[in-house]
């Protein structure tokens, strides 16, 4: 997430290669939808066919992961652009949300599915190791 604030203080095109699933907490960060209801959350070790108790443990994941994003990651990451004065016009969310391009290492076709905001860039890179 710090190369969000890099490129907005050098007003440069941000592209940032995920290593994590996109269900990661960062992907808050990119303003991803993270639908509790259908996409398996970070950690959460539930499959993509999701029964309703299933569905309830998903949705707890992800207040989890929302909340350990907006509690435990956002305000260091605030303090920084505070404290280098990077473009104090646009708020904290605006300024993690701005990127241009996401290269995700994982294929889609393994990943669970989830809708993509036509805003969003997102190329998937699915790496074979031997």
């Amino acid at each position: 997430m710090c190369g969000s604030l890099i490129a907005d203080k050098f007003s440069l095109p941000h592209v940032t290669v995920s290593t994590n699933s996109l269900s990661a907490p960062t992907a808050h960060s990119f303003s991803l939808p993270m639908n509790p209801a259908y996409v398996p959350q970070f950690k959460s070790a539930l499959g993509n066919n999701l029964n309703l108790a299933e569905r309830i443990k998903n949705v707890y994941h992800w207040i989890a992961v929302y909340l350990a994003f907006h509690v435990g990651m956002v305000p260091p990451f605030k303090e920084l652009k505070d404290k280098y004065k990077i473009t104090h016009n646009r708020g904290l969310y605006e300024t993690l949300g701005r990127v241009d391009l996401i290269i995700g290492q994982v294929g889609f076709f393994l990943d669970y599915p989830r809708p993509i905001l036509p805003s969003k860039n997102i190329i998937s890179i699915f790496l074979v190791l031997r």
